[in-house]
């Protein structure tokens, strides 16, 4: 389950984000949360009544620094505290999108439970070009960003998923599982030639 996912091309009706210049270098995801904690903590209780006892996953978006984590994991487990919720069972981590938190696995690996790696921003913020702009385009399957991949995978001991467009690219995925990565977050409708691929490497 990701928690609350807004600025950039992210939006809500019903919350309003003061206008910024570089709004995808501003005030998103887990910096949202962090800055307006009544609905953070809201969402986090709403998981942890809904949740029931079951094996599930909380991600924080646009994590930055290991205190970003730190302190988002402390209002989570201050909100259980409080609400007598036992939260033994739910694990944290990480949308791995910032390409900062590669020259820093080591240390988020002694506090995160597992990462899923956002490919769609991390592609952006590693070549500087805005995904919605109207002129400039990064190329998600660039040798650049199999390096970074490449160096997550060789780097964290945790477990680790691919999320974004360049999971569902099939002629990503032959890479994708020679480096080690065995989970990939795709809409519905590309898993069957997924799979098929899979099946032939």
């Amino acid at each position: 389950i990701r928690t609350l996912d807004i600025g950039g091309d992210k939006s809500l009706p019903y919350i309003n984000i003061a206008k910024e210049d570089n709004p995808f270098l501003g005030i998103r995801g887990i910096r949202f949360s962090l800055q307006e904690q009544t609905l953070f903590i809201e969402q986090l209780l709403a998981i942890f009544m809904a949740h029931n006892q079951k094996n599930i996953k909380i991600m924080f978006q646009m994590v930055s620094t290991v205190e970003e984590f730190t302190q988002a994991k402390k209002i989570a487990q201050t909100v259980a505290k409080e609400n007598h919720i036992d939260i033994t069972h739910i694990q944290f981590g990480i949308m791995l999108e910032v390409p900062c938190v590669i020259f820093a696995l080591k240390e988020f690996d002694q506090i995160v439970d597992f990462y899923s790696i956002g490919t769609n921003d991390l592609t952006q913020y590693l070549f500087a070009i805005e995904r919605t702009h109207p002129t400039l385009t990064a190329d998600a399957t660039s040798a650049m960003i199999f390096s970074a991949l490449k160096q997550i995978r060789e780097t964290t001991t945790k477990p680790i998923s691919i999320c974004g467009e360049l999971a569902g690219v099939e002629e990503a995925t032959e890479k994708l599982i020679e480096m080690g990565y065995s989970t990939l977050s795709v809409s519905a409708k590309l898993i069957p030639s997924l799979k098929e691929k899979i099946r032939n490497v």
